[in-house]
């Protein structure tokens, strides 16, 4: 009877002190954040055209850095919960499009005039071409 009662203890102070009704309360938040700033997290994902009128800069890329950062995280810890889902339907499918177009813009080649423009910058600065 003694080993039971000590048993009994051992599970009612884990249930006390398990860190799982603050995992939860965390997820229904972050989730509460993307709810509100889909449509901004969404953007920071497309990538940009690398034109003068939309340059890739070092803050996009933190910036898309980040957002995949806390996604990841969010999911890592949500996964199985479906807090997610019931909060924003369809918004991992719009989150996933985004993100294949990110990696499908970072897989591709540099372009030839993109190169081309990077070895004139070298030659002008007297490193030369190669």
């Amino acid at each position: 009877e003694k080993e039971e009662e000590k048993e009994e203890k051992e599970e009612t102070y884990l249930k006390k002190s398990s860190p799982l009704p603050l995992i939860d309360s965390a997820i229904q938040q972050a989730v509460n954040l993307i709810a509100a700033c889909e449509s901004r997290l969404l953007l920071a994902l497309l990538p940009p055209s690398g034109t003068a009128e939309q340059p890739v800069t070092l803050a996009w890329i933190q910036e898309a850095q980040m957002v995949l950062f806390f996604l990841i995280q969010v999911l890592k810890f949500e996964s199985g919960k479906g807090v997610w889902n019931r909060i924003l339907p369809g918004s991992i499918k719009n989150f996933r499009t985004a993100i294949c177009s990110l990696l499908a813009w970072v897989a591709q080649p540099v372009s030839l005039a993109l190169e081309a423009n990077l070895m004139l910058g070298d030659a002008e600065d007297g490193r030369g071409g190669e």
